[in-house]
């Protein structure tokens, strides 16, 4: 999640997606992707930044899955558990691009079955008062939507939906991204 708009920010944007793009390809865990994305922000020299989730999923030998999840500055995914629970994961890390020591950790967790992530940017819950969503109202939020129904898609238009009904999504500031991901 860029911070910022118009050219100077659309071309950082490019600039991180090829340093991902790079960083990944070479086989980097997220930590490593984001200390890269940290420096291509840094030597751009244009003072954008940047707040970014890096998440792998591994399958282990014994068929299990892996989820492993580093935030430079960025708000921490939610974890849909199979039996209806939902939970914040990852530990915040160091906003991207700016003067600051860059500490960012990797947390790691198993992922079931018909478990899911639910990604997002600070788009969803920042809005000017009193229409923001708090960090507990958006985990409130998911887990109505995870445990009425499990699905990836009606989990994502239903946060997009909460968002809109609290402040149009036409008269928000900042740009919203939504991903899910569902273990099936």
């Amino acid at each position: 999640d860029i911070c910022g708009r118009g050219p100077v920010a659309a071309a950082q944007t490019g600039r991180v997606r090829h340093s991902f793009r790079m960083s990944a390809w070479h086989g980097d865990s997220p930590v490593e992707i984001l200390d890269w994305l940290d420096q291509a922000l840094r030597t751009g020299g244009d003072g954008v930044l940047c707040t970014a989730a890096v998440a792998a999923l591994e399958r282990a030998a014994d068929g299990t899955f892996e989820l492993t999840c580093a935030l430079g500055g960025h708000p921490p995914p939610v974890l849909c558990r199979a039996d209806g629970s939902v939970e914040y994961f990852g530990e915040y890390g160091t906003l991207l691009g700016t003067d600051l020591t860059v500490h960012n950790v990797a947390v790691s967790t198993a992922l079931g079955p018909d478990e899911a992530v639910f990604f997002y940017t600070d788009g969803v819950t920042d809005a000017p008062p009193p229409h923001q969503l708090s960090q507990s109202q958006l985990l409130g939020l998911v887990g109505e939507a995870w445990a009425d129904l499990p699905d990836a898609s009606v989990l994502a238009d239903r946060v997009l939906a909460e968002a809109d009904r609290t402040l149009g999504l036409d008269e928000r500031t900042d740009d919203i991204a939504l991903l899910v991901f569902r273990r099936t």
